[in-house]
Parts: structure tokens; C-alpha cells; sequence
């Protein structure tokens, strides 16, 4: 994932999200999504990453989609 600077960003102070490669949103059990520990909660990257969960062994960032918008 990466931060995708748009030509009129310094106007109006929008952005976009790049992603390279597909996405698949999911319906996933409450009880398989774990909030971030403090230590990369103070440390992330984007106040939208909000925790994490494992799909077949596999660490998947979850991001609060609100906190996307400007």
C-alpha cells in the first residue's frame, strides 16, 4: 500500500490510495480481529489503521475506511 500524491494535493489537500494487486473485502468474525498493541499504535503509518487479524497464516491490516476520507 502506498500514499499516491494527486497534482492539485498542496490545493485542496486531498490524496489517493494506491494498492497494487486486487481487493477483497470480507465479512470476518468479531472474535478473529485483534486491535493494534500500543507499540505500532503509536508507531503507524495512518490513524485508518486500526488492527489486524490472520487469514490461512497470513497478516492482513485492517483500516478503518472513515478515517480514509480528508
Amino acid at each position: 500500500m502506498r500514499d499516491v500524491e494527486n497534482a492539485d494535493s498542496e490545493k485542496n489537500g486531498t490524496w489517493q490510495l494506491g494498492v497494487s494487486g486486487d481487493i477483497t473485502l470480507q465479512q470476518l468474525p468479531a472474535n478473529t480481529l485483534y486491535p493494534l498493541p500500543n507499540l505500532l499504535k503509536h508507531r503507524r503509518f495512518s490513524p485508518a489503521l486500526c488492527g489486524v487479524t490472520f487469514e490461512q497464516q497470513q497478516l492482513i491490516l485492517l483500516l478503518d475506511a472513515s478515517k480514509l476520507s480528508p
